[in-house]
């Protein structure tokens, strides 16, 4: 699709499949659930094809930008910005809080006075990348998949490079515990739709979205198939 790259990068016991395009500084995006590279290929072009023409950045729908360190900024409202960077879009005085559904895809334009990279795996699980065990759950811990990150930068960036992470969803919020776990090779942080969530060692994530959002939430929901299709399966072994 419009020049982006294909490749298959061999890194903590994975077959990790990204989709990449574009030189310079290197943007890492990370989809959410249930979704794949393909939910940014809108950035991945524009981010790579765009970055010397003077286009200004453009977010038409509200969303929440923070910073690497993990801190947020105060809140404004405005629909436009232009920026010299993604550092500076990270570092600007515009965040924006969420008051209605975002659409999706988010038809982003990021535009530099120079160049980016802009990759976009397939997480543990997802896609064309392959490996992870799918019938052991214990494999699919956020520690897993940080690790998955730090081997695929190690992999494909040079020694200790610093990079811009994009997340949505899930990948938000992998994003944000890759900050915390690996402050030394993040840049900054753009998160969409996925506030920082603190762990709590007595919390059930499934209980506390069923007591908020009822029975119709969609992760409430994929716990009925799991445990249907499990029983299945261990019927049908016996």
């Amino acid at each position: 699709m419009e020049g982006i790259e294909h490749k298959t990068i061999s890194v903590n016991g994975l077959n990790i499949h990204i989709a990449e395009k574009g030189q310079g500084q290197l943007v890492l995006f990370l989809h959410g659930f249930p979704e794949l590279w393909y939910s940014w290929r809108h950035q991945i072009v524009y981010l790579a094809d765009l970055c010397s023409t003077g286009t200004p950045f453009m977010w038409p729908y509200p969303s929440r930008v923070l910073v690497g360190d993990g801190n947020t900024m105060g809140t404004r409202w405005g629909r436009f910005l232009n920026v010299s960077n993604v550092g500076d879009f990270c570092r600007s005085s515009f965040p924006y809080r969420p008051r209605t559904p975002i659409p999706y895809p988010f038809q982003c334009y990021l535009v530099a006075d120079h160049g980016y990279r802009a990759v976009a795996p397939d997480l543990r699980g997802y896609g064309d990348t392959t490996g992870a065990p799918v019938d052991d759950h214990t494999k699919f811990t956020l520690y897993h998949v940080v690790g998955d990150l730090i081997g695929l930068l190690d992999a494909i960036t040079s020694e200790g490079e610093k990079v811009f992470v994009v997340g949505h969803d899930w990948g938000a919020f992998v994003a944000w515990h890759l900050c915390m776990f690996r402050p030394d090779r993040v840049k900054a942080l753009v998160n969409l739709s996925v506030p920082f969530i603190h762990w709590d060692p007595m919390g059930d994530m499934v209980q506390s979205l069923r007591a908020a959002y009822g029975e119709d939430h969609y992760v409430v929901r994929f716990q009925v198939k799991i445990k249907y299709y499990i029983g299945r399966r261990a019927k049908a072994q016996r």
